[in-house]
């Protein structure tokens, strides 16, 4: 695999996620955030926290997080058979109309799935109060530093 693909950049503009047992780093999601969509990217977890509860609460805070930043839907592209897992136990579902997508180094080509979110009431946006907007990625309910308090 070519270097270019592994380190492309887009670190830079993603949100990451770390799933920690402990102090210890266990798992990993890059979101990458389109006009209207989150693209979930790079997911790994280490060999011995591969497991169906590890895996759907890391997922589940990611679909959270998307969600409240006013995102209806997510995509990732996976190979046959992590596609599977993610289709039974993500819920996502194949896009319709989209071929497969071939990456130079891959044996296989991988597909591209989707999973539709509700956006929660408190979802952000326009509307959402300017101090809000100011706090920590995902501490938006926490007051921020900047704010002035009684």
């Amino acid at each position: 695999m070519r270097a270019s693909l592994i380190f492309d950049g887009n670190d830079w503009q993603a949100t990451h996620i770390v799933v920690y047992d402990g102090e210890e780093p266990v798992g990993t999601v890059r979101i990458r955030w389109f006009r209207d969509f989150a693209q979930f990217e790079r997911t790994a977890f280490r060999k011995e926290w591969r497991n169906p509860h590890v895996i759907k609460a890391c997922a589940q805070f990611a679909f959270d997080h998307v969600a409240r930043k006013g995102f209806e839907r997510v995509i990732t592209h996976a190979g046959p058979l992590y596609a599977r897992l993610w289709r039974m136990l993500l819920g996502f579902t194949p896009v319709e109309g989209k071929g497969p997508l071939l990456l130079e180094g891959h044996p296989e080509p991988y597909v591209e799935l989707e999973k539709l979110l509700e956006r929660p009431a408190n979802a952000l946006g326009l509307a959402s109060d300017a101090n809000t907007l100011f706090r920590i990625e995902g501490a938006w309910d926490e007051p921020g530093a900047h704010e002035d308090r009684p």
